[in-house]
């Protein structure tokens, strides 16, 4: 249900994941050369996939913590707009690995989700 108190609080998770995919990004650009800076993507985006499905298997469906979190702070870290973005200018230029990039955001990000899925369950189970 959108309140004005749920709005907040994805308000908030939001520019917290935004700062996260802000942290990776930056370590990224110094710890890796520049033609593997669309990485950082990938990995900003696997990290969300795989909080979101371990978040879906601990927190109860309809919490506002889940909202807050799954909403907000994973919303905030991934970002597909960066993806599509990072992606095209491999395709104008022809590039083969820009096949390999979208290949690697996909697989990656579903097989984390799984995980993240299959943790949380078991979590779940175990509290």
């Amino acid at each position: 249900m959108m309140t004005l108190k749920n709005a907040v609080w994805v308000f908030l998770a939001c520019g917290s994941g935004g700062l996260v995919r802000f942290a990776v990004q930056s370590a990224c650009s110094v710890w890796m050369p520049l033609a593997w800076q669309g990485w950082a993507t990938v990995l900003s985006n696997g990290l969300a996939c795989f909080l979101a499905g371990f978040l879906s298997g601990v927190l109860a469906a309809g919490s506002n913590l889940r909202l807050a979190l799954l909403t907000g702070f994973c919303g905030g870290l991934s970002t597909f707009s960066a993806f599509a973005l990072d992606y095209l200018p491999l395709v104008r230029e022809g590039q083969w690995a820009g096949w390999l990039y979208v290949l690697a955001q996909v697989l990656f990000g579903l097989a984390l989700a799984w995980l993240g899925l299959a943790l949380g369950e078991s979590m779940r189970t175990v509290a």
